[in-house]
């Protein structure tokens, strides 16, 4: 399963507690760096994968190939 999730303008305390209950409920966390730094607090015990920037396409078919394995993915 995959879900494609927002966090906001960058402050945990503006996410919704549906993205901050998504990620928890994640196996695994694909993402820019520089997002995926952001919501740290909440992936400290999940696989994160993350990416720089102009690696869009590869990320999006990383996550793709997780989730047609069973993974769930944030």
């Amino acid at each position: 399963m995959l879900y494609v999730i927002g966090i906001g303008p960058g402050s945990q305390s503006m996410m919704t507690l549906e993205a901050i209950e998504a990620i928890r409920d994640a196996d695994i966390i694909v993402g820019y760096k520089t997002y995926t730094h952001l919501v740290k607090a909440l992936t400290t015990d999940k696989e994160v994968i993350k990416t720089g920037m102009c690696k869009e396409i590869e990320r999006c078919q990383e996550a793709l190939n997780l989730a047609v394995q069973g993974k769930k993915l944030r």
